[in-house]
Protein backbone atom coordinates (compact mmCIF):
# COMPACT_ATOMS: atom_id res chain seq x y z
CA UNK A 1 0.00 0.00 0.00
CA UNK A 2 3.18 2.42 0.64
CA UNK A 3 3.64 1.96 -3.09
CA UNK A 4 0.07 2.80 -4.14
CA UNK A 5 -0.64 5.83 -1.76
CA UNK A 6 -4.18 4.41 -1.42
CA UNK A 7 -4.76 4.63 -5.23
CA UNK A 8 -5.82 1.22 -5.75
CA UNK A 9 -5.23 -2.54 -5.06
CA UNK A 10 -1.90 -4.88 -6.08
CA UNK A 11 -2.44 -7.24 -8.11
CA UNK A 12 -0.17 -10.35 -9.96
CA UNK A 13 -1.44 -10.03 -13.15
CA UNK A 14 -1.55 -8.07 -16.67
CA UNK A 15 -5.58 -7.83 -15.91
CA UNK A 16 -6.03 -4.81 -13.55
CA UNK A 17 -8.15 -5.00 -11.00
CA UNK A 18 -10.80 -3.01 -11.74
CA UNK A 19 -11.50 -4.66 -15.43
CA UNK A 20 -14.50 -6.66 -15.53
CA UNK A 21 -12.09 -9.62 -16.83
CA UNK A 22 -10.24 -9.72 -13.32
CA UNK A 23 -11.53 -12.96 -12.08
CA UNK A 24 -10.57 -15.51 -9.79
CA UNK A 25 -7.63 -16.99 -12.08
CA UNK A 26 -6.17 -12.66 -12.17
CA UNK A 27 -7.15 -12.50 -8.44
CA UNK A 28 -4.72 -15.29 -6.77
CA UNK A 29 -1.95 -13.20 -5.66
CA UNK A 30 1.73 -14.66 -6.80
CA UNK A 31 3.35 -15.65 -3.03
CA UNK A 32 6.53 -13.92 -2.18
CA UNK A 33 8.83 -17.32 -0.89
CA UNK A 34 12.47 -16.63 -0.20
CA UNK A 35 12.88 -19.89 0.22
CA UNK A 36 11.58 -21.15 -2.70
CA UNK A 37 13.40 -17.57 -4.71
CA UNK A 38 16.65 -19.22 -3.33
CA UNK A 39 16.35 -22.61 -4.16
CA UNK A 40 14.95 -21.92 -8.00
CA UNK A 41 19.01 -19.13 -7.96
CA UNK A 42 20.73 -22.68 -7.17
CA UNK A 43 18.93 -24.86 -9.48
CA UNK A 44 19.66 -21.78 -12.09
CA UNK A 45 23.38 -22.08 -11.51
CA UNK A 46 23.56 -18.16 -10.33
CA UNK A 47 26.86 -17.61 -8.75
CA UNK A 48 26.90 -14.04 -7.62
CA UNK A 49 26.98 -11.92 -10.50
CA UNK A 50 25.74 -8.48 -10.48
CA UNK A 51 22.50 -7.30 -11.66
CA UNK A 52 21.49 -4.01 -12.61
CA UNK A 53 17.68 -2.90 -12.22
CA UNK A 54 17.07 -0.22 -14.37
CA UNK A 55 14.86 3.04 -13.48
CA UNK A 56 13.70 6.18 -13.42
CA UNK A 57 14.31 9.41 -11.30
CA UNK A 58 10.91 11.15 -12.68
CA UNK A 59 8.52 8.59 -11.46
CA UNK A 60 9.03 8.38 -7.62
CA UNK A 61 6.97 5.15 -7.25
CA UNK A 62 8.88 3.72 -10.05
CA UNK A 63 12.12 4.63 -7.77
CA UNK A 64 10.65 3.18 -4.79
CA UNK A 65 10.05 -0.24 -6.67
CA UNK A 66 13.47 -0.60 -7.88
CA UNK A 67 15.13 0.15 -4.11
CA UNK A 68 12.39 -2.24 -3.03
CA UNK A 69 12.87 -4.88 -5.51
CA UNK A 70 16.29 -4.46 -5.26
CA UNK A 71 16.21 -5.35 -1.32
CA UNK A 72 13.84 -8.24 -1.71
CA UNK A 73 16.97 -9.63 -4.08
CA UNK A 74 19.87 -8.83 -2.13
CA UNK A 75 18.08 -10.48 0.91
CA UNK A 76 17.81 -13.96 -1.20
CA UNK A 77 22.02 -13.17 -1.59
CA UNK A 78 21.92 -11.42 -5.46
CA UNK A 79 24.19 -8.87 -6.23
CA UNK A 80 22.01 -6.16 -7.42
CA UNK A 81 22.70 -2.45 -8.02
CA UNK A 82 19.85 0.19 -9.08
CA UNK A 83 20.63 2.54 -11.74
CA UNK A 84 18.58 5.84 -12.39
CA UNK A 85 18.57 7.13 -15.65
CA UNK A 86 16.48 10.45 -17.23
CA UNK A 87 13.43 9.09 -18.19
CA UNK A 88 13.93 9.91 -21.83
CA UNK A 89 17.12 7.48 -21.50
CA UNK A 90 15.13 4.76 -20.02
CA UNK A 91 12.73 4.78 -22.59
CA UNK A 92 15.68 4.02 -25.28
CA UNK A 93 16.86 1.53 -23.45
CA UNK A 94 13.87 -0.04 -23.08
CA UNK A 95 12.49 -0.11 -26.70
CA UNK A 96 16.17 -1.66 -27.64
CA UNK A 97 16.15 -4.22 -24.53
CA UNK A 98 19.50 -3.03 -23.46
CA UNK A 99 18.66 -3.50 -19.98
CA UNK A 100 18.93 -7.04 -17.27
CA UNK A 101 15.70 -5.80 -14.96
CA UNK A 102 13.53 -2.76 -15.66
CA UNK A 103 11.07 -0.86 -13.59
CA UNK A 104 8.41 0.24 -16.13
CA UNK A 105 5.12 1.35 -15.06
CA UNK A 106 1.99 0.01 -16.97
CA UNK A 107 -0.93 2.23 -17.42
CA UNK A 108 -4.22 0.07 -17.61
CA UNK A 109 -6.31 -0.14 -21.26
CA UNK A 110 -10.07 -0.06 -21.03
CA UNK A 111 -9.62 -3.65 -22.56
CA UNK A 112 -6.91 -5.78 -21.07
CA UNK A 113 -6.24 -7.21 -24.28
CA UNK A 114 -4.00 -3.99 -25.09
CA UNK A 115 -2.03 -4.47 -22.02
CA UNK A 116 -1.07 -7.87 -23.21
CA UNK A 117 -0.55 -6.84 -26.51
CA UNK A 118 2.25 -4.19 -25.00
CA UNK A 119 4.73 -7.15 -23.80
CA UNK A 120 3.37 -10.41 -26.20
CA UNK A 121 5.87 -11.06 -28.95
CA UNK A 122 6.84 -13.84 -30.87
CA UNK A 123 10.42 -15.27 -30.01
CA UNK A 124 12.33 -13.09 -32.40
CA UNK A 125 10.46 -10.37 -32.81
CA UNK A 126 10.82 -6.77 -31.29
CA UNK A 127 13.13 -6.07 -27.75
CA UNK A 128 10.07 -4.26 -26.20
CA UNK A 129 7.91 -7.61 -26.61
CA UNK A 130 9.66 -9.01 -22.96
CA UNK A 131 7.21 -11.80 -23.30
CA UNK A 132 8.80 -13.86 -26.44
CA UNK A 133 6.04 -17.01 -26.57
CA UNK A 134 4.35 -18.30 -29.53
CA UNK A 135 1.97 -20.01 -27.20
CA UNK A 136 1.17 -16.33 -25.48
CA UNK A 137 1.02 -15.12 -29.18
CA UNK A 138 -1.43 -17.75 -30.02
CA UNK A 139 -4.06 -16.93 -27.32
CA UNK A 140 -3.37 -13.21 -27.88
CA UNK A 141 -4.37 -13.62 -31.46
CA UNK A 142 -7.83 -15.44 -30.47
CA UNK A 143 -8.60 -12.76 -27.44
CA UNK A 144 -8.28 -9.88 -30.54
CA UNK A 145 -10.50 -11.95 -32.50
CA UNK A 146 -13.25 -12.58 -29.67
CA UNK A 147 -15.46 -10.42 -28.78
CA UNK A 148 -17.79 -11.65 -26.52
CA UNK A 149 -16.95 -11.58 -22.99
CA UNK A 150 -18.48 -15.18 -22.20
CA UNK A 151 -16.06 -16.47 -24.81
CA UNK A 152 -12.99 -14.07 -23.88
CA UNK A 153 -12.98 -14.70 -20.04
CA UNK A 154 -11.25 -18.54 -20.82
CA UNK A 155 -8.91 -17.31 -23.17
CA UNK A 156 -7.91 -14.37 -20.56
CA UNK A 157 -7.65 -17.21 -17.59
CA UNK A 158 -5.05 -19.57 -19.65
CA UNK A 159 -3.06 -16.85 -20.94
CA UNK A 160 -3.29 -15.75 -17.26
CA UNK A 161 -1.91 -19.65 -16.05
CA UNK A 162 0.93 -19.42 -18.87
CA UNK A 163 2.26 -15.53 -17.50
CA UNK A 164 2.54 -17.53 -14.13
CA UNK A 165 3.80 -20.37 -15.63
CA UNK A 166 6.65 -18.33 -17.76
CA UNK A 167 6.74 -15.61 -15.71
CA UNK A 168 8.27 -13.19 -18.48
CA UNK A 169 7.75 -10.38 -15.73
CA UNK A 170 7.15 -8.95 -12.62
CA UNK A 171 4.01 -7.37 -11.99
CA UNK A 172 2.28 -6.18 -8.81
Amino acid sequence: DGLLNGFGAAGSSLVHTTAREFGPAQRAMVRHDPAVAMRLLREGGYRGGSVTITTNGQFAPMQDTAVLIQAMLQAIGMNVRVETLEFGAQLQRYFRGDYQLMIWNVTPYLDPVFTFDRFIGLPDGPADKVWRSTAANTLLSRLFNEARLDARQPIFDELESLFRAEAPLAVW
